[in-house]
């Protein structure tokens, strides 16, 4: 028969210090933990800032730009949208409303497109569409998309906003040798659409 005493003696005894040392090492474990899940999360919600516009909420130019290096060329066709007339929209009334219109284009754009293609503002009134996994036989259907979308922006008496229209180039990657090739063969269709009005 064991006794209690017996047990005691065979028990392991932690002395306090050592019980002591096992508490301040875990607390210096979990912090660590810590830090690295709270800098890893401050990081990411940097990157997201420098990469959205705050007016719009679009990714900006650095989004646009890191898209690039993300995406295939080959399956991407490139949209250029350039807001028509807009210098005479903050001329006539004001750059709060040519704000507020800007905003409303990329309302437009972002619930015209899919999901899975991507809408940033790479400049005052300009927009880059990048739509994955689109060929050239899509035209139609972008075309329509581009027409909805100007009776959209045609002026709605709600939101007392003038109305506005978009010009917008497109091309294809398929046969392009680099993305910026691609894109100068969009802004060279958005300045013919732009000349013939």
């Amino acid at each position: 028969l064991l006794t209690e005493a017996h047990l005691l003696e065979r028990s392991v005894v932690f002395p306090a210090e050592m019980l002591w040392s096992l508490l301040v090492f875990g607390l210096l474990i979990w912090g660590m933990f810590s830090v690295v899940q709270l800098t890893s999360v401050s990081e990411h919600r940097l990157a997201n800032k420098a990469e959205t516009d705050e007016l719009t909420g679009l990714l900006n130019r650095a989004g646009y730009d890191r898209l690039l290096k993300e995406l295939d060329l080959n399956s991407t066709t490139l949209l250029l949208v350039d807001t028509d007339k807009f210098k005479g929209i903050n001329d006539t009334f004001g750059h709060e409303t040519g704000d507020r219109v800007l905003q409303k284009i990329s309302r437009s754009l972002m619930g015209n497109f899919r999901q899975n293609d991507y809408v940033c503002r790479i400049g005052g009134d300009e927009f880059a569409i990048l739509m994955v996994n689109v060929g050239t036989l899509e035209n139609e259907k972008i075309a329509e998309k581009i027409r909805y979308i100007n009776r959209e922006l045609a002026g709605s008496i709600d939101d007392e906003l003038p109305a506005v229209s978009v010009s917008v180039g497109v091309a294809h990657g398929a046969g392009a040798v680099s993305w910026s090739e691609l894109f100068r063969h969009a802004d060279a269709v958005l300045y013919r659409v732009k000349q013939n009005g």
